[in-house]
């Protein structure tokens, strides 16, 4: 006698119906996430020409420059990507590009030139030693975008600027330039010699000076020239008394030095710009008036080829190395970092253009961990990566090593 079996797919189909039931529930962001957030920001990003990855105002958020650390290794490796421009002064890494040129680069002068708001972290360490290695291989170019001066870790423009710019100049007008740039490259003034009206005066005459001395003389790779054509903006910014207008001039400054950048690149070259997501943004307009940020004259010029990234965290906390952190403000339910969560799980999500647009206009903190904005995001930024939990930067291993040995 034959048995016949009969199956039931009836729970089959109902779990079917309920998986595309919740999947069809889910905004498109949270699908492309599925495999993973970076994945989908590496996909994404890719075949651009021009990215500026962002991050808040404070320049604090660990977790932050560990993920803008991977997304920028896997950029340069997996689709080309030939230079990384930072937004720290110009000066360290115009010296450093010539020294990888004359084969005497140093991995501590990256670390130097990218400056400590950045690599005095941990979280930096692989970047640093990834950044030195594809440079000296000469895959991929590294540069600074700031006119300003006076980082810590910049022993170049503190140490050896002056005397370079100087050097243009004839005596005794040379040795008085070298020692008034020094003196402000390390901000050694004091009541004998205040930073007042006539030092800044003098200050502002020597640029003037260098700069128009460097069109007159042999400057070979035509580094010297373009460090007073900085230097100069720097002094002239300095002196203005809007906050707005020197920030302007500032990002002004930062986007004539990433075109020329990006003439000296092979031609398509492929760039990464590394710096805040308030000098990143397309536009401030109805956030921070007034300002037009370094990411509106890159768009302007390079259209669909630019892209703006802006991050922000959903939980966590942030701070600079050995310092006490600050806890992230609650973010409220029908805020940008809330309602793009696509788990818990999640490290991160990656917000494109149109989830973006599906999400604003909203709460966000995008711009600063410290203040809460209101805005079309997409208008502001082209995508936009969400951490799961922030974290501080961590002290780096060297300062850890060197606070840990036994005392003599």
């Amino acid at each position: 006698m034959k048995t016949i079996t009969f199956t039931c797919r009836k729970p089959v189909l109902i779990f079917l119906g309920l998986l595309v039931f919740v999947t069809a529930g889910q905004p498109a962001f949270a699908k492309k996430n599925a495999a993973g957030g970076l994945e989908a920001a590496v996909a994404d990003l890719c075949d651009r020409k021009v990215i500026l990855l962002g991050e808040d105002a404070t320049h604090s958020g660990g977790q932050t420059l560990e993920v803008k650390a991977r997304l920028v290794q896997r950029l340069v490796d997996e689709c080309g990507f030939k230079a990384v421009l930072f937004e720290s002064q110009i000066y360290d890494f115009l010296d450093l590009h010539r020294s990888f040129r004359q084969g005497t680069a140093q991995q501590a002068q990256v670390a130097a030139a990218i400056g400590g708001l950045w690599s005095d972290s941990a979280q930096a360490e692989a970047l640093v030693a990834f950044l030195f290695d594809r440079a000296r291989n000469g895959r991929v170019h590294l540069q600074g975008l700031d006119p300003q001066v006076g980082g810590r870790t910049q022993t170049y423009t503190r140490e050896k600027l002056a005397a370079q710019l100087a050097s243009v100049l004839e005596e005794p007008t040379r040795r008085s330039c070298e020692s008034t740039l020094h003196r402000h490259f390390n901000w050694q003034y004091d009541d004998a010699t205040p930073y007042d009206a006539s030092e800044q005066a003098q200050l502002l005459k020597c640029g003037q000076d260098i700069l128009r001395r460097s069109t007159e003389t042999s400057d070979t790779d035509g580094i010297t020239h373009w460090m007073a054509e900085n230097l100069v903006e720097y002094l002239h910014l300095s002196a203005d008394q809007s906050p707005a207008a020197s920030f302007n001039r500032r990002d002004q400054a930062m986007f004539r030095n990433l075109v020329r950048h990006l003439e000296r690149l092979p031609r398509r070259s492929k760039v990464i710009v590394w710096c805040a997501t308030i000098h990143a943004a397309k536009t401030l307009q109805g956030v921070r008036d007034g300002i037009v940020p370094f990411g509106f004259l890159v768009a302007r010029k390079y259209g669909k080829y630019a892209h703006s990234v802006g991050f922000s965290a959903a939980t966590g906390s942030f701070g600079r190395p050995g310092k006490p952190s600050v806890e992230l403000l609650q973010a409220a339910a029908d805020s940008l970092e809330v309602r793009s969560r696509a788990t818990d799980a999640a490290e991160l999500v990656y917000l494109d253009q149109a989830a973006l647009r599906t999400l604003s206009p909203t709460t966000a903190r995008l711009l600063d961990y410290n203040k809460v904005d209101f805005a079309d995001w997409a208008s502001l930024l082209d995508s936009a990566i969400v951490l799961r939990e922030e974290q501080p930067h961590a002290i780096p291993s060297a300062r850890r090593s060197a606070t840990s040995r036994p005392l003599k």
